[in-house]
């Protein structure tokens, strides 16, 4: 076994693994559906955005679920380092620069995830990547009950958005849905009308209280669940007695210890023998 769920000597780099629900309207299902889809085999590339691709690094079909890794990759990275010189240059031209690891145990109802390198906003990657693929597939967050149970008692004071965005992605989601994610962010674009054309990340918070969105916590206040599952990013919730929960104690995820493989990630194998057991913990 190449896992612990204590740290310890042997196994001291912590990764978290996820839990996702997944719907489709294929009367066969998803393993039926991406078996039978052209774009998910191994050492594929797929565009993923302007600068970056997905490479599908490993696919394989067994005991009713299917275990895929991909590689978020820059094709062209200026990577920042510090020289052993002060005179020599500070940037490190990388081909191939990997930006996300992604590894997934998929069944019919769900999605079992670890992400490494690059963390942040992994609903929206996995949103991204079945895109790419081709899959028509809704996946939403697989809720803590207990949590939002706690949530419901208590009521909501604040919701409180970290947003981390570019200009093109804002354009973006001028059409995009209408979630309150996207509504927040058809709203930042008008603040950045005046910015620089390159596309540089933002980064800020956004709080939404009662005093001044009145009608908005009134309806997270009636429905938690609906508006967790529209937010569905990086987010704190502050309740009416003051506790701040944050988006990881709401969704069902549980934490294991591995070796590390290089100075930011894990090995596929190693990926893979976390996410069955926790499938099988989760059954």
């Amino acid at each position: 076994m190449n896992f612990s769920e204590e740290k310890n000597k042997e196994f001291n780099k912590k990764v978290t693994s996820k839990l996702y629900e997944v719907s489709i309207e294929d009367s066969k299902g998803l393993i039926h559906k991406l078996l039978n889809c052209e774009k998910l085999k191994s050492n594929i590339d797929l565009d993923y955005s302007e600068t970056t691709r997905i490479r599908i690094r490993d696919v394989k079909e067994q005991n009713g679920y299917i275990f895929t890794s991909l590689t978020i990759y820059e094709k062209k990275a200026s990577v920042s380092v510090t020289p052993v010189n002060n005179d020599d240059s500070d940037l490190y031209d990388i081909e191939n620069y990997d930006k996300c690891h992604i590894f997934m145990t998929i069944t019919d109802e769900n999605l079992f995830v670890i992400l490494q390198i690059d963390t942040k906003h992994p609903l929206s990657k996995l949103r991204r990547v079945f895109n790419v693929l081709g899959v028509d597939v809704i996946v939403s967050e697989k809720l803590n009950q207990d949590v939002v149970g706690k949530i419901t008692r208590d009521g909501i004071r604040s919701i409180s958005l970290s947003v981390e965005t570019t200009k093109s992605d804002l354009e973006q989601a001028t059409a995009s849905s209408n979630s309150l994610y996207s509504r927040t962010k058809q709203q930042l674009a008008t603040l950045f009308e005046k910015e620089k054309d390159d596309d540089e990340e933002y980064y800020g918070l956004l709080t939404f209280d009662r005093k001044h969105n009145p009608s908005l916590i009134s309806k997270a206040n009636l429905n938690p669940n609906g508006i967790i599952d529209e937010l569905s990013e990086q987010f704190f919730i502050t309740t009416t007695k003051g506790q701040v929960i944050k988006c990881s104690q709401i969704s069902t995820q549980k934490d294991y210890f591995t070796r590390m493989y290089g100075s930011s990630t894990i090995k596929s194998d190693n990926a893979e023998e976390i996410l069955v057991h926790y499938m099988n913990y989760l059954i």
